[in-house]
Formats: structure tokens, C-alpha cells, sequence
């Protein structure tokens, strides 16, 4: 891919482009619900999960403690007892296939919306849905090997941690290196899962030629891309931070409404406020979470289509070049 002269980031340029799209078109909040799914909060949950778990003693233990439940059941005396289990295990599996297809496939279409029609334009749900079928597969593909190297990291990280807990205070050091090591990898997993996804929906590339193009462009933009990673996960602060201040607004009436019942002693009255104050609650964490999912995807197309035609400078390596001079 030739490179042309470096030039100054555009992140504002790339927020505001995101920004618009986000919020002139808020139909494709439909999709960024179900996209929400395939991505969660990227590389910042991944780190986040893992911190949990393994602060909490031994890693998976939940998901083993599951997994044991499970075999005990399906080899149970009680023949309904087995039958409940595949029936259940079953439809787990058919909800989890559900689930996939429709986040992967809402991932292509705001891609695809973000990048083709902008935030001048009017949704075409019809070529948005199109655009994110056709790419399923690779977009799977890409997510299915990020996830797995993650996991690997996640496994790695997770024995030498047995090995502090159980073995030797010894392996704490190797546990922080390495832990450190995955959090930042999985920066870079984040960064180059999205722009694949990206080329794969605006290039018609395939799966392995979009990751080949991402790992090129990672290599080339690699500080550019933890920027843009700090840029997004600020984002999922503010959102969360907005979602706070909305529910303590909205909380207030529900207060008054909850002091009210108790003095008039109905409990259906407070039942009913209950159930309607975790409705709303629901519902904004539902809007503000598609929203942000929009946003983080048309942050990824346009920073794609940018990186793709020229070679930018990244804010730290401005900054140092000033420093230089002075």
C-alpha cells in the first residue's frame, strides 16, 4: 500500500464525523443494540473481566462449576433430568446462534451505513442489512480469531496466577508482566478486529486478507491506534457518567413516588413503581449503550477509510517533536 507524507491526526475530524452519524441517525441505534453484543466495551471490558476474575481467587471457576453442573445432569439416573438438559443446553445454543448472527450482522451494517451514506443521508435498512449478511461470515471469522488469541492470553495470565495462589508468592512477578502484556495486546486485538471488520465491509476483502491489512496498518499506525483506543474508552466513561446522571434524575420522581405508596401503605402501588422505575432503567442503559455502540462503529469506518488513503502523526509524536524543537 503506498504511503504518502505524514500527516496531523484528525481525531477530532473522526469523532465529529462518528458523532453526527450517531446522532442524525438514530434509526441505526437498532442495530448498534444487537452490535452492542459482538463487541461489548472491546479490549477495555476484556480487561476489566479479566481483572475480576482473577481477583477473585481462581480464575473460570464459575464457568467450571457450570460445566460440572451440566454433566452431572445430562448422566443423571432420572431420565427427565437428562432430557431437561439437552432441551436446555439446546436452546441455549440456538439463543447464542441468534444472538451472533443478528450483533455480527448489525456490526457490517453500521459499517457499512456509517461509511457508504455518512450522516446526510437517509438509512437504507434494506442495503445496511444486505451489506452487514454479506459479511458475516468473514466478520465472524475475524471475531472468532481475535477472541481466540484473547483467550489464550486469558489462559496464559490465568496459570501463573494459579501458580501465586497455590505454588509460590514467586509467580506474582511473572503474573503482573504478563497481565500487563495482555492488556496492552488486547488493545491492539481490538484495534485490528475493528479496522478488519471494517475492510471487510468496505473493501469486499476476505477474512484473512482484512487482517493482513489490519496488522499492516497496525504496524505503521500502532500509536495512532492506542490513541484512538483511549479516545473510545473515554467515551464509554462519559457514557457511563451520563447514564449516572440520568438515573439520578429519573430516580427522583420514582423517590417521591415510593415515600408516597409507603405512607399510603399500597403495596401494589410501590410494586408498581418498582417495576416501572427498572423499566426506565432498562430502557436508558438500552438507548445510551446502542448509541455508543453507533458511535464506536462509525469511529472505526471513518478512521479506516482515513488510514487507508494516507499516513498520519500521531498526537504523542507531535507532541514530541515539539518538545524536540523547544
Amino acid at each position: 500500500m503506498p504511503i504518502a507524507k505524514k500527516e496531523k491526526t484528525l481525531y477530532r475530524h473522526i469523532l465529529n464525523d462518528a458523532w453526527r452519524v450517531t446522532w442524525r441517525r438514530k434509526e441505526l441505534w437498532v442495530f448498534g443494540f444487537f452490535a452492542a453484543f459482538a463487541w461489548g466495551g472491546g479490549a477495555v471490558n476484556y480487561i476489566s473481566d479479566m481483572a475480576t476474575r482473577f481477583s477473585s481467587g481462581v480464575p473460570f471457576l464459575i464457568p467450571a462449576t457450570a460445566l460440572h453442573v451440566f454433566m452431572a445432569n445430562l448422566v443423571a439416573p432420572a431420565q427427565s433430568t437428562r432430557v431437561s438438559a439437552i432441551v436446555c443446553t439446546v436452546v441455549i445454543f440456538a439463543l447464542l446462534a441468534l444472538v451472533i448472527l443478528a450483533s455480527i450482522t448489525s456490526v457490517g451494517a453500521i459499517l457499512h451505513a456509517a461509511a457508504r451514506h455518512g450522516a446526510n443521508e437517509r438509512s437504507n435498512f434494506r442495503k445496511d442489512l444486505a451489506a452487514g449478511g454479506r459479511s458475516f461470515w468473514r466478520i465472524f471469522g475475524i471475531t472468532l480469531v481475535c477472541r481466540l488469541i484473547a483467550a489464550a492470553f486469558v489462559g496464559i495470565v490465568g496459570l501463573t496466577f494459579t501458580g501465586y495462589t497455590f505454588v509460590t508468592p514467586l509467580f506474582l512477578a511473572f503474573y503482573i508482566v504478563l497481565f500487563a502484556a495482555a492488556c496492552v495486546a488486547s488493545l491492539f486485538l481490538w484495534f485490528a478486529s475493528s479496522v478488519a471488520a471494517a475492510a471487510v465491509v468496505l473493501d469486499d476483502l476476505s477474512w484473512t486478507e482484512a487482517l493482513v491489512v489490519a496488522y499492516n496498518l497496525l504496524v505503521t499506525h500502532w500509536l495512532v491506534a492506542i490513541e484512538m483506543t483511549v479516545v473510545l474508552f473515554a467515551a464509554t466513561i462519559a457514557a457511563a457518567a451520563a447514564i449516572a446522571v440520568i438515573m439520578i434524575l429519573l430516580s427522583l420522581p420514582f423517590a417521591a413516588l415510593v415515600v408516597s405508596a409507603s405512607l399510603l401503605k399500597s403495596n401494589v402501588f410501590m410494586y408498581a413503581d418498582i417495576v416501572a422505575g427498572a423499566a426506565v432503567t432498562v430502557a436508558v442503559i438500552a438507548l445510551v449503550g446502542s448509541a455508543l455502540s453507533v458511535f464506536t462503529q462509525a469511529t472505526w469506518a471513518s478512521l479506516y477509510v482515513r488510514l487507508r488513503e494516507r499516513r498520519f502523526l500521531a498526537k504523542l509524536e507531535r507532541l514530541f517533536a515539539k518538545m524536540k524543537r523547544a
